[in-house]
């Protein structure tokens, strides 16, 4: 198991920008449009002095990666994304503190891997959205510290298709639309207690739970164990 802890607010109230400028196209001696975007906020501070502390972060991407077998602008693959994290940190005692987190990291990519044999309108799209809460509880306790966390997380992603023609196979080149598409959600919420040194411990961890629109699977019980998912295809082989 791995634990990540991050800092708290802090006594004074902060902000921070970072790249805040986007990188732009530069095209035969020309500015056209972004190339890629990487601004960074971060403020923190005491909501009530030396009691209720909070942080919080955000970033967001832009990027766009061109193929240089395709013609401009249809050669490009398009990422978006936002990350954001937020913390709450309250000082219940001088052995207590509470911890409440939560991140927010959802993402759009649209024509992925576009290249001669398969152009922009043939490559499929990629989203996800991801969800995590966590409560902390540090409490000291003897000689060592007792950590008690409840989390939940959620996952969602689908892959889809530029538009609902065919997909056509063909030596030059294929054409129409990407012949799958499937969604897929997932979900899963641990509790967790620890000890330090000296103490006793004890971990309660529930099952991964996943979730989809329909069902491909014709056993009852492999959609209790393994979840659920949509899945479709499609595509057509062009002869000479």
């Amino acid at each position: 198991m791995v634990a990540v802890e991050t800092r708290r607010g802090g006594e004074k109230w902060h902000a921070e920008l970072n790249d805040p400028f986007p990188d732009f196209r530069i095209r035969s001696y020309h500015m056209v449009g972004f190339r890629n975007e990487t601004p960074r906020f971060v403020v923190g501070g005491p909501l009530i002095r030396n009691r209720l502390y909070f942080i919080g972060s955000l970033q967001y991407l832009l990027d766009k990666v061109p193929s240089r077998t395709l013609p401009f602008p249809h050669n490009e693959s398009k990422q978006g994304a936002v990350n954001s994290f937020t913390q709450l940190d309250y000082i219940l005692s001088d052995k207590q503190i509470l911890t409440a987190t939560l991140h927010i990291s959802p993402q759009h990519t649209n024509f992925i891997n576009p290249d001669f044999f398969n152009p922009q309108p043939v490559t499929p799209s990629y989203a996800q959205q991801n969800y995590a809460g966590t409560l902390l509880d540090r409490f000291g306790f003897l000689n060592g510290l007792v950590d008690s966390s409840v989390s939940i997380q959620r996952f969602d992603v689908t892959v889809g298709a530029q538009g609902s023609a065919d997909m056509v196979l063909t030596p030059l080149g294929n054409q129409g639309n990407f012949f799958g598409t499937q969604a897929r959600s997932a979900s899963r919420g641990p509790s967790t207690s620890r000890t330090g040194p000296g103490c006793w411990s004890n971990k309660s961890i529930s099952p991964i739970k996943i979730r989809s629109i329909a069902p491909t699977s014709k056993s009852p019980l492999m959609h209790r164990i393994i979840g659920r998912y949509r899945r479709s295809f499609r595509s057509t082989t062009a002869r000479g």
